[in-house]
């Protein structure tokens, strides 16, 4: 299913005000499960042919997903509703990607060129760095692009709970359900 906006808006709406929910996002993979890597081209760096740019993980992720994943905001902001497909591209980097090509600044207000998108995006955030390719091994290189604007047919729902999670799985099985009776809902963990 390719990612339907109005949807999943929604769900995130309805799973956030359940009972003992402490956030909720989504994104196309979990850390230590990357999902898509793109070349890209850090502002400050010689321009070079696409196939010689440097490749990144890429997450796409709705609003909230830092806050529900726990990861630090070290800079900036995260993503908002309003990064929707009619405004600038935006994006947020970790902090390895931060300090390998802006040691000494902010990254916020930088711009990255993202694989073959027409124009840069801009730099609003920056997340602390999660083991984000395997369990025990050192974290690479990642760019956070807002599902609004690149939309993807693969989706995680993460929800952030105050007790056992299992204890609302039926509830945000329903949540989906209502909205899709044929949404499958799989791969609870």
């Amino acid at each position: 299913m390719l990612f339907r906006s109005a949807f999943f808006h929604e769900l995130l709406r309805q799973v956030r005000a359940l009972p003992g929910v402490r956030g909720a996002a989504g994104a196309t993979a979990l850390p230590v499960n990357p999902f898509r890597f793109s070349m890209a081209l850090p502002e400050g760096q010689p321009v070079v042919p696409l196939a010689e740019r440097p490749m990144f993980n890429i997450q796409q992720v709705t609003p909230g997903y830092a806050a529900a994943m726990r990861i630090p905001l070290l800079h900036g902001r995260e993503f908002t509703d309003g990064d929707d497909p009619q405004a600038p591209r935006v994006v947020m980097v970790n902090e390895l990607l931060a300090r390998r090509y802006w040691p000494r600044e902010n990254p916020v207000g930088k711009h990255i060129l993202l694989g073959r998108q027409p124009g840069p995006a801009e730099i609003v955030g920056v997340l602390g760095d999660v083991e984000n390719m395997a369990v025990g091994k050192d974290p690479q290189a990642e760019i956070c692009v807002p599902l609004a604007q690149l939309p993807s047919a693969a989706l995680n729902l993460i929800v952030r709970t105050e007790g056992d999670p299992r204890g609302l799985v039926s509830a945000v099985r329903a949540r989906v359900l209502a909205q899709d009776r044929d949404q499958p809902v799989t791969a609870v963990q």
